[in-house]
């Protein structure tokens, strides 16, 4: 196969807690997402080269091989990324109809940014007091003046909107994630659409994430929550093709976890 993500051994593989096996040899290795023909930890080793079919990947918009800055548009970066992955987000207009293409890294690290919000360190939910550094906003403005391809003031949309992660590979049967800054009386307005690869819908409200699938949630101006991967059986889907999450204000996405579920290492 080609593609994958890249990586150089030696390594050593785990297929279950008793049998573990080492490549002492300098090869390399090619992680793949989950696909029809694979089982959970299956690998090949061939032509000095490991294939080994990772069961979750995790966007965490750090990647180092991407080098996203703030107020980076995001486009097609993980398109051959876990199956390939297409990110989009957008806003409505009352005047202009809905405006796409308005996903924006926004790195949380940073002082005295256009939303003070999502600066570091978050101050309620279940992950409080972590940095997130780099982290998926619906765009507010678009102003680039000088061309650079930075968004001048990166500053997440305050009258809402979505962010959309589309899965190519059909075989998604869970996906995980963190929600940053939904405040108190946001979370019933907030929520999430899952769908399968037939179209089939569950959609969840901010309420029902936190109150059936999340643990210790706060929502809350400055809030960090994290939620374990949900999957396509607790939902009533097939599989997990794609996610929407809406916004009635602002917030923020990070660590998005999708897979067939399990644990595997190089």
């Amino acid at each position: 196969p080609t593609g994958g993500t890249l990586y150089t051994g030696p390594f050593t593989v785990q297929h279950d807690a008793s049998s573990p096996f080492t490549i002492n040899e300098v090869v390399t290795a090619r992680v793949y997402p989950p696909a029809a023909e694979a089982t959970r930890y299956e690998t090949s080793y061939l032509n000095d080269q490991l294939y080994v079919f990772s069961p979750n990947f995790t966007i965490t918009f750090d990647e180092s091989w991407l080098d996203f800055g703030h107020g980076t548009l995001v486009g097609d970066e993980y398109a051959n990324y876990g199956g390939g992955v297409s990110i989009t987000a957008g806003r409505y207009d009352w005047g202009a109809g809905w405006e796409n293409d308005r996903a924006l890294i926004f790195d949380t690290s940073l002082s005295n940014t256009a939303d003070s919000d999502l600066e570091a360190d978050f101050t309620s939910g279940n992950v409080a007091g972590g940095g997130f550094d780099n982290v998926l906003i619906v765009a507010e403005n678009m102003v680039d003046s000088n061309g650079d391809g930075i968004i001048d003031s990166a500053d997440d949309n305050g009258g809402g909107g979505y962010s959309w992660f589309d899965f190519q590979s059909n075989n998604i049967s869970e996906v995980g994630f963190d929600i940053l800054d939904i405040d108190n009386g946001e979370d019933a307005g907030f929520g999430a659409f899952f769908y399968d690869d037939s179209w089939n819908t569950t959609y969840l409200s901010g309420t029902q994430l936190a109150n059936s699938y999340g643990v210790g949630v706060q929502w809350g101006d400055h809030s960090a929550n994290h939620f374990d991967p949900i999957t396509a059986s607790q939902l009533g889907l097939n599989n997990i093709s794609g996610l929407v999450f809406t916004l009635p204000q602002s917030g923020g996405f990070d660590n998005i976890t999708f897979g067939i579920g399990g644990d595997t290492s190089l």
